[in-house]
């Protein structure tokens, strides 16, 4: 651009290319076009490394995470897709808008994604969940563009982080137990009782106790004959078997994290807000038309009545 001159041009595009985009280091070149690829050019070699051809339809648009380990393409089939360029594959895939994909932008942090569409909605994807958590409405035509705010992320948090009134630090006794008890704001002394047994441990306990009995009928078999050693040896694979499926069955009840019902039930809350807010945009179109009724009315009023004092 500083010498106003040509310096190369890739061609391996079989369409229009509808966009193209520098990685944040300036090293990679990704295009997007009509003939249902992503391609990836290297600025050094002028050579395409990698072509992306999951798209089934023509790629509308196409940008690197603020990283530049992604890219991402959105298509006139209503799909946004995301590539990581370390291992060249399809890591995530959105079907969200009802029409054709005209823009989208990455948040600074990359956890965040934002697109605009034809079907006159914003919607924001986190990245991170891998879901929408927002749409916008608003928009009476088609939207062509769509970006985050550049300013600095992180010195912002920063700054709504500092307290402004600063309050005591927390203190145990602050925290509910699983028991319900009377709840003192008090710091008040703290005794751990090494008698009880939580109920968290019973099985715990109870798993142990089989191996002991197993370990002492082993020793007693062990003692007596051959036969007897086998028939323990056969108990012992048995009960070791029997303690792993144990194992590995109940603690992925335990760490498997929200329940299928409860994100159902979520994304359903999600749809019936969208439509909620659907509603409401529509009903304030009707009330501006309404307004908008009346104030003809009223100006079509004072005219009549102006005429009435000029002919009197």
């Amino acid at each position: 651009v500083q010498r106003h001159c040509f310096i190369y041009s890739l061609n391996q595009h079989t369409n229009w290319v509808r966009c193209a985009r520098f990685s944040p280091d300036g090293r990679l070149i990704a295009s997007c076009g009509d003939d249902r690829s992503v391609r990836l050019w290297d600025t050094s070699s002028k050579l395409c490394i990698n072509c992306f051809t999951d798209c089934s339809g023509s790629a509308t648009f196409v940008d690197f995470n603020s990283s530049g380990t992604c890219i991402a393409s959105s298509g006139a089939d209503s799909s946004l897709k995301i590539w990581d360029l370390r291992t060249n594959k399809l890591i995530q895939h959105y079907q969200v808008h009802t029409a054709a994909i005209n823009s989208f932008s990455f948040h600074p942090s990359s956890n965040y994604l934002i697109s605009g569409s034809s079907d006159r909605t914003v919607k924001i994807l986190d990245l991170l969940e891998g879901r929408l958590i927002y749409t916008l409405h608003g928009h009476k035509v088609l939207l062509w563009k769509t970006n985050f705010d550049s300013k600095p992320y992180q010195d912002l948090l920063q700054h709504h982080s500092r307290r402004s009134t600063p309050n005591p630090p927390p203190h145990l006794s602050d925290i509910h137990p699983r028991t319900p008890h009377l709840h003192h704001p008090q710091p008040t002394p703290i005794q751990v009782s090494t008698t009880s047994t939580p109920t968290d441990f019973l099985a715990l306990h109870d798993s142990g106790s089989k191996v002991e009995e197993w370990t002492g009928g082993e020793s007693t078999n062990w003692a007596g004959s051959n036969s007897g050693n086998q028939s323990g040896s056969d108990g012992a694979g048995r009960g070791r078997r029997k303690e792993e499926d144990t194992a590995q069955n109940h603690p992925l009840e335990v760490l498997s994290g929200h329940p299928s019902s409860l994100d159902f039930t979520l994304q359903h809350i999600v749809q019936q807000l969208d439509v909620l807010t659907q509603t409401v945009s529509v009903l304030e179109e009707r009330l501006t038309l309404t307004e908008d009724k009346m104030k003809e009315c009223l100006q079509y009023q004072s005219q009549i009545l102006k005429d009435m004092q000029k002919s009197e």
